[in-house]
């Protein structure tokens, strides 16, 4: 990472840094494009996308085509004949794609809002861990009954009471444009527990409600990634009035709390734990056809700095992305017995006992890329 000019340090530190990414990386923006309306498939050409902007350009060119848009078999013709879409060639085999991020005009990004977002989690992990047990039973038992509002009471009490006061307002991290050239197509297996000691997997069918060994009895989702290697200057910055003014520090008390540095040092501490953790549970699980998981995560342990050392400070790993599931959220600090409360709580475990087969492991399901 390299820093700006000290002129600049004096109010805000600012880096860029280069981001790589080492594994597939899907960051959704909520639409889903639909077979033969927003693409077609052929199984020698693979997968033909037209997105919307191009789709109208080529309406209005060719107005007597609305004539025939609404006969499937027509359109799916016309949108062959329509120039200057996407190509991917893995034929999509369902019916809709889950689309990349995108701004106004149809280029892909990383939103600094999902990159800020993994290193608050890093950042919260960090803070609950100097807290001694007592205090974090405390807190635990204030979590709401709401899911998707649960562990409000322990961000406020560990970031900052609001927004005024969140500890998050120091840290500033910007888009990260990318391009076309740097997405493909990709096509995920939900992987799923099947046995009560979590053990035993199978892969989601989803419409017939059941898992399967054999992989190609699964249900696939598509979705447009980043490909591995894909590579970008990220920019980050931190507001040094806020952590080290003395009238700041009287209201807000953020100083020393945060350093470049130590955000390095944290996100490599928390992807280590993160990594051994799926690492031990896909052993456990492991019937020979897991290998190829656990060599993909052997790698990326790999590639950690060693603890203590200088490079740690340098350079990290974060999760990111659609499908990194609960671990990399902010909930991922609860022990088992709390766990289980929390899940009782919000009515998690009536749901497992609507099951026929009840499994402790939470969560019992993850998806597998292709």
């Amino acid at each position: 990472m390299e820093a700006m000019p000290h002129t600049v340090r004096q109010i805000a530190e600012r880096v860029q840094a280069v981001l790589e990414v080492l594994t597939p990386v899907h960051i959704g923006c909520g639409i889903r494009w639909q077979k033969n309306l927003d693409f077609v498939v052929d199984d020698e050409e693979g997968t033909y996308v037209i997105p919307e902007h191009v789709l109208i350009s080529y309406l209005q060119e060719h107005p007597e085509s609305l004539a025939y848009f609404e006969d499937e078999q027509r359109r799916a013709e016309l949108l062959r004949e329509t120039e200057g879409g996407i190509e991917y060639e893995l034929p999509c085999r369902g019916g809709e794609i889950l689309v990349f991020m995108r701004d106004g005009n149809g280029q892909p990004y990383v939103p600094g809002s999902s990159l800020k977002g993994a290193l608050r989690t890093v950042i919260f992990r960090h803070f609950w861990e100097q807290l001694d047990q007592g205090r974090k039973q405390r807190l635990l038992a204030k979590t709401g009954e709401k899911r998707e509002s649960a562990a409000q009471p322990l961000v406020r009490e560990v970031l900052g009471r609001d927004p005024n006061h969140d500890l998050l307002r120091v840290l500033a991290v910007f888009d990260l444009p990318v391009y076309q050239e740097d997405l493909d197509l990709y096509r995920l297996f939900i992987f799923n527990l099947t046995d009560p000691k979590g053990r035993r997997y199978g892969w989601r069918n989803v419409p017939r409600k059941r898992s399967f060994s054999d992989i190609r009895d699964a249900t696939p989702i598509y979705a447009e990634m980043l490909r591995p290697g894909t590579q970008g200057i990220l920019s980050l910055r931190l507001d040094r009035f806020l952590l080290d003014d003395e009238r700041a520090e009287r209201e807000l008390h953020f100083r020393n709390k945060l350093s470049l540095e130590q955000l390095a040092r944290w996100a490599n501490r928390h992807a280590r734990y993160l990594l051994e953790r799926e690492q031990a549970f896909l052993e456990q699980c492991d019937d020979g056809g897991l290998q190829r998981l656990l060599d993909s995560i052997d790698r990326l342990l790999q590639l950690i700095p060693a603890k203590d050392t200088p490079e740690e400070g340098k350079r990290f790993l974060l999760h990111l992305g659609w499908s990194s599931g609960w671990r990399s959220m902010t909930g991922d600090y609860l022990e088992k017995e709390n766990l289980n409360a929390i899940r009782k709580k919000i009515w998690l475990e009536l749901r497992q006992k609507e099951k026929s087969t009840q499994i402790p492991c939470f969560p019992k399901n993850a998806k597998d890329c292709l």
